[in-house]
C-alpha cells in the first residue's frame, strides 16, 4: 500500500506543475497589470510612481515571465500565494477559509446521488426491461438533459419565492446554527443531486448489466446461488471501483463548475470567490484558487484510485507484484 500511495503522488507532481504553468500562463495572457490592479485608487496619491515601482519588484514583474514563474512557485511551495488585491489578505487564508464551504455542498449533493443511484441503477440492471428499468432509464435521461442552472432556478423560484419553505441565498455556518445550515444547504445541494444521480445512475446499470452477465456470475447462479445474493455479494463489488473513479471524476468536474450554482444561490465558497477575483483581475487570488483546486481534485482522485484497488484483490495484488488472480 505504501509503494502504490507513493507512486501516485509522485506521478501527481507533474501534473500540479502542468496545471501551475497553465494557470500562471493564461493569467499573464490576460490585458493589465496585476500590480496596477492590486494599488487600485492609491495610484492618485502622490508617491504612486514609486509604489508601483516596488510593487512591480515585490512581485517579480520586472523580470521576465520564466522568471515569474520560477519565484512565483518557489513561494507557493512554501504555502505563500501571495497577497489579494481585493482583499489584501494572504491568498492562502482566504482559499483555505472558502474551500471547506464549497466542499459541503459538493458533498451533499453528492453523496446522496451515490447511493441513490447505486440501489436505482442495480435494480434497473437487474431486472431489465421491467418499469424500475423504465423508471431509471427516464430519470437518467431527464436529469443528463436539463441544465443544472435552469434546475436551480426553477427551484429557488417554487421553494424558496414562491412557496417560501427555505431559503433563496446565503449561508450559515454549522458552528452557529446546524438546522439553519441544513436549511440553506438543500435548494443548491438538490440542484447537484439530480444531475449526479443522472450520471451514476446511467453508469450503474450499466456496469452492474455487464457483470451481471459475466461467467462467474452464471457459475455462482448454477451452484444455486441466489440472484440477489450474487448481485450483493459479486456484482456490486466488483462494480463498485469504477463507480468510485467516476465519482472521483465527477468531483473535479463540479470543483471546476460549482460557480454557477454559488453565483444562484450566493453560497460563499470557492466558485463565487473565482467570480469576484475574475470581476476584480485579482490575479494573485485567481492564480491561487485554481493552483489549490487542482491539488485538492489530484488528491481526490489518488483517494478514490485507492479506494478501488482496496475493493478490488487483483488491484491489491500489485501494490506487492505478486501475480494477479483470477477473482
Amino acid at each position: 500500500m505504501t509503494r502504490f500511495l507513493v507512486r501516485r503522488l509522485l506521478q501527481a507532481v507533474p501534473v500540479v506543475l502542468l496545471a501551475s504553468i497553465l494557470v500562471f500562463g493564461v493569467v499573464r495572457l490576460v490585458p493589465g497589470d496585476p500590480a496596477t490592479v492590486q494599488l487600485g485608487m492609491r495610484l492618485q496619491r502622490p508617491g504612486a510612481g514609486e509604489a508601483l515601482a516596488a510593487l512591480r519588484h515585490k512581485l517579480a514583474l520586472d523580470q521576465p515571465v520564466p522568471g515569474q514563474y520560477v519565484k512565483w512557485l518557489s513561494h507557493a511551495a512554501q504555502g505563500d500565494l501571495g497577497t489579494s488585491a481585493r482583499y489584501d489578505e494572504p491568498v492562502t487564508s482566504l482559499v483555505l477559509q472558502k474551500l471547506p464551504i464549497s466542499l459541503e455542498l459538493i458533498l451533499a449533493g453528492m453523496i446522496p446521488a451515490f447511493f441513490v443511484s447505486l440501489a436505482l441503477g442495480s435494480a434497473a440492471a437487474a431486472r431489465p426491461r421491467s418499469w424500475i428499468d423504465g423508471f431509471a432509464t427516464g430519470v437518467s435521461t431527464l436529469g443528463i438533459a436539463i441544465p443544472t442552472f435552469w434546475l436551480a432556478l426553477v427551484l429557488l423560484i417554487i421553494f424558496g419565492v414562491r412557496l417560501n419553505w427555505l431559503p433563496v441565498a446565503g449561508y450559515v455556518p454549522p458552528g452557529l446554527s446546524v438546522a439553519e445550515n441544513i436549511r440553506h444547504l438543500i435548494l443548491p445541494a438538490a440542484s447537484l443531486f439530480v444531475f449526479e444521480t443522472a450520471i451514476f445512475t446511467r453508469f450503474v446499470r450499466q456496469r452492474v448489466g455487464e457483470e451481471l452477465r459475466e461467467d462467474y456470475v452464471r457459475t455462482a447462479r448454477a451452484k444455486g446461488l441466489r440472484r440477489g445474493t450474487a448481485l450483493r455479494r459479486h456484482v456490486l463489488r466488483n462494480s463498485m471501483g469504477p463507480l468510485i473513479t467516476v465519482t472521483a471524476l465527477e468531483f473535479g468536474t463540479l470543483m471546476g463548475g460549482i460557480v454557477v450554482i454559488e453565483t444562484i444561490f450566493r453560497w460563499p465558497g470557492i466558485g463565487l470567490l473565482t467570480l469576484g477575483a475574475i470581476t476584480d483581475r485579482d490575479f494573485p487570488l485567481l492564480q491561487g484558487i485554481v493552483l489549490i483546486v487542482a491539488v485538492v481534485v489530484v488528491l481526490a482522485n489518488i483517494l478514490a484510485d485507492f479506494t478501488a484497488a482496496l475493493l478490488n484483490p487483483r488491484l491489491r495484488a500489485e501494490w506487492d507484484g505478486a501475480d494477479v488472480v483470477a477473482y
